[in-house]
């Protein structure tokens, strides 16, 4: 449902088994992370040590078999705490550098945007599933290709051995995206989009849910 991750390392701590859990996960996927070393603000944290961490890390990804391309990961500093993050070390970064903005422009320059087609029929595979009082069953995740609007007539479809298997066929009743920390009714949304959508009862997660043409 990505076309990036960013590993999040503890500049203090280094690597720990979950780290090389979860970047397994995403270099199988062919994502290509970047490496956050998080609370470089610590006193005990030096720019010795953040080299050191970095090159545990890029052993880690060398041993899980990370390709070239893979291997060639930027580097960021932060403090998560205090809203920061670095392309340079640094354990207090001025003023009108203590926010994020250096990160965003990492994801930007290093991240891929999806491929995604705006001009074929609408597709989503279902990746969460929850239960609103109000609104019943709403389905999470990202349009693979084609615009969906409120209103629209779906189907949600299953793959089985013999074919792929109609399950139900019904109507957006709502449409909803993550702004921050907040989620905002849509009219509308397309392909690459992250969206979530109400009207439907029977699919679940890794069931897809596509326009009736």
């Amino acid at each position: 449902m990505v076309e990036g991750a960013i590993l999040v390392v503890d500049a203090g701590e280094g690597p720990l088994a979950q780290t090389k859990f979860v970047l397994a996960k995403a270099l199988k996927y062919g994502l290509r992370p970047l490496l956050l070393l998080n609370k470089v603000d610590r006193p005990a944290v030096s720019e010795e040590r953040c080299n050191e961490v970095e090159s545990l890390v890029f052993d880690l990804f060398a041993n899980l078999g990370a390709t070239e391309e893979q291997l060639d990961f930027p580097v960021l500093y932060a403090s998560a705490k205090e809203g920061w993050a670095s392309s340079t070390f640094t354990k207090s970064p001025p003023d009108d550098a203590r926010n994020m903005s250096e990160l965003l422009d990492a994801i930007i320059r290093h991240v891929p945007p999806p491929t995604a087609s705006l001009d074929i029929p609408f597709q989503m595979m279902v990746s969460m599933m929850e239960k609103d009082f109000y609104l019943g069953r709403i389905l999470t995740g990202r349009i693979s290709s084609g615009i969906i609007r409120v209103g629209d007539r779906v189907h949600g479809l299953r793959k089985l051995e013999s074919g792929v298997e109609k399950i139900e066929e019904g109507k957006v009743t709502k449409l909803m995206k993550k702004k921050g920390t907040t989620i905002a009714l849509i009219d509308s949304a397309g392909a690459g989009d992250i969206i979530s959508v109400a009207g439907l009862t029977s699919p679940s997660i890794g069931h897809t849910v596509s326009n009736v043409e």
